[in-house]
């Protein structure tokens, strides 16, 4: 007899366990909910304003510094082995300039196409060339075009990028190439054809 009534004992003792573990799994899960809830869980991700965002398709070329600041470059504005125009650009359906990151900005540079690569002359547009204008290196603006080796150079470090051949490095520290802008030419205006190709500025090392 005393097994009989040790078994239906031992069985309301395991329910009861049980259902104590899951009020307490519950009031876990609440709790955890209202602290999110309350603010003090993980940040929202932070959504970039529109001058923030990266260069997209169909965003115009435009000046980027300057009394042209906002404005569409031209061809006329670009002499063929000549010095570098800063540039960022422009969204054509809000108007607005996409200069809210220093990672937008563009070092715009004509050459006459024979001198390119072939595959850097397919990103090309009459000869015209968009790069980024951060180092991969350590994220130090280019700003200067060499006249005579027509390469960027970086004067933090003196990293070298040669924007004829897909902005490859051709001296110094840094490892990888600048991504490009590919441009088309259309009613004498540059545009965007798609974002960046390559990742713009440098890793930093965790």
């Amino acid at each position: 007899m005393s097994e009989t009534r040790s078994r239906p004992d031992s069985e309301k003792g395991r329910a009861a366990h049980s259902a104590e573990r899951r009020t307490l799994l519950a009031a876990a899960l609440g709790a955890t909910l209202g602290v999110r809830a309350a603010g003090f869980g993980p940040p929202p991700k932070k959504r970039k304003l529109p001058r923030e965002q990266r260069p997209q398709a169909g965003d115009l070329l435009v000046f980027r510094f300057g009394k042209r600041a906002g404005k569409p470059l031209g061809l006329d504005d670009l002499a063929i082995g000549g010095d570098l125009v800063q540039g960022v650009t422009r969204d054509p359906a809000t108007g607005v300039v996409r200069d809210g990151s220093r990672l937008n900005g563009l070092n715009v540079v004509r050459f006459h196409p024979a001198d390119l690569t072939p595959a850097t002359r397919t990103h090309a547009a009459r000869g015209v060339l968009a790069y980024s204008s951060v180092c991969t290196h350590q994220g130090c603006d280019l700003s200067q075009l060499l006249p005579k080796e027509r390469v960027f150079k970086c004067y933090c470090h003196y990293s070298k990028f040669d924007p004829r051949d897909g902005g490859k490095v051709v001296d110094g520290p840094a490892r990888r190439p600048l991504a490009i802008l590919p441009l088309a030419y259309r009613d004498g205006r540059f545009i965007a054809v798609s974002g960046f190709i390559g990742k713009v500025g440098f890793k930093r090392k965790r």
